[in-house]
């Protein structure tokens, strides 16, 4: 019974400590369901269409659209993470429905962001020899190039809210996550457009 009631004390003085990093939950949250919603698709964007990019250029179809259709497909199957991501940490967390709701918006949006990054990185120089798509994205160096990008991003964002705990508010520091998820995608929207089209005028 001693050795039992010792575990439980243990426990309550575990979740106690846990809990004092609770301004983090929504914020540092966001961040954990983006990278859930990480898979490869976005950095191989054009590489999966491996010889077929030839007759994908041949359409009449403006590039536009064909990025855009992309990028839809993308998001559709992406969201899937940010979503499971936040049902987890609210069960594992204990947030209430807005916060999880807050974790999965704005861990779409952070996603969303990482999304066009990767597909910039693809759009540079896609890598077209590949005899099946899922080679594309399991031995693609734009793949690689990516994690760290990725990483990176949600690593020292997550390390800096940790730092910055007992001075700024976790409300804060989701508004500002969303901030930058708003700017980057309004700034790296046209980027990709451009490299886009840019691929699509060489001789591939």
């Amino acid at each position: 019974i001693a050795a039992v009631a010792g575990q439980t004390d243990q426990l309550g003085q575990m979740l106690d400590q846990f809990q004092q990093y609770k301004p983090l939950f929504v914020p540092v949250g966001a961040l954990v369901a983006a990278v859930a919603g990480v898979n490869g698709l976005a950095s191989s964007m054009f590489s999966r269409e491996g010889d077929l990019i030839r007759e994908l250029k041949a359409l009449p179809v403006d590039v536009n659209e064909i990025v855009k259709v992309k990028f839809l497909h993308i998001e559709t199957l992406s969201f899937i993470g940010p979503a499971f991501g936040a049902v987890a940490l609210s069960l594992i967390l204990g947030l209430s429905f807005v916060e999880a709701l807050v974790v999965f918006a704005v861990g779409a949006l952070t996603l969303t962001f990482l999304n066009i990054l990767q597909m910039i990185i693809d759009s540079i120089k896609p890598i077209l020899e590949w005899e099946n798509p899922q080679r594309a994205m399991e031995q693609n160096v734009n793949v690689a190039l990516s994690i760290p990008v990725v990483f990176g991003y949600v690593g020292g964002l997550g390390y800096l809210a940790f730092l910055l705990k007992d001075t700024i508010s976790g409300t804060i520091m989701t508004i500002i996550l969303t901030a930058i998820a708003l700017v980057g995608i309004v700034v790296t929207w046209p980027v990709l457009m451009k490299r886009a089209n840019r691929l699509f005028a060489r001789d591939l």
